[in-house]
């Protein structure tokens, strides 16, 4: 009986630990591979649609994480706690693992490895385009033109981009949410 106590409670353990799933999370595997010869079937396709466009995401780590990825390669990342836009470089790449993107952002501190950074980080490209909770067609937050920011962005729960408009961008026109093709069940318009 304390055995099967024991590992209950460890299991429990474990789940709370995994915390919510992500819409990518849900996504079958031949659902992802369709996704990905669509959006991402090299480096250069996925630069393309990462080009010009804000991304908002949210991790239990991160907490929500909203960045303008300029054509050019420069990124503007709202991040939680910080009171300006951390500012970086971004590229996509092939490997053999597949379609990368790796960021740089020069002595940026990253709460979740507890560490300053300095060099190029790259993360598959599928988790950080499909795990994005919206997708808007240009700078509509205004990141790239702001240093000091009007509100600080919370670690708490997930913030959208229609909530920031007011205070980031007043009366700016909020662009179509992309992600909408594939997260239709979960969208946020």
């Amino acid at each position: 009986m304390l055995r099967k106590t024991i590992t209950l409670i460890g299991a429990l353990v474990l789940l709370a630990a995994c915390g919510p799933k992500s819409a990518f999370d849900s996504l079958r595997p031949e659902k992802l591979e369709d996704l990905n010869a669509k959006y991402m079937a090299n480096a250069r396709m996925l630069r393309k649609n990462l080009s010009g466009n804000t991304l908002q995401s949210w991790t239990n780590g991160h907490g929500t994480q909203i960045e303008y990825y300029k054509p050019n390669g420069k990124t503007y990342l709202l991040y939680p706690g910080n009171s300006k836009i951390l500012v970086g470089d971004w590229k996509t790449v092939d490997s053999k693992e597949g379609v990368k993107v790796c960021f740089r952002y020069p002595g940026a501190y990253n709460k979740v490895t507890g560490k300053y950074t300095y060099k190029w980080n790259c993360g598959s490209g599928s988790k950080i385009f499909f795990r994005s909770s919206e997708i808007r067609k240009g700078d509509v937050l205004k990141l790239s033109t702001k240093r000091k920011l009007p509100q600080k962005l919370s670690g708490g729960g997930q913030v959208f981009i229609e909530e920031l408009m007011p205070v980031f961008n007043p009366g700016g026109k909020l662009t179509a949410n992309q992600a909408c093709k594939w997260l239709a069940d979960t969208c946020t318009k």
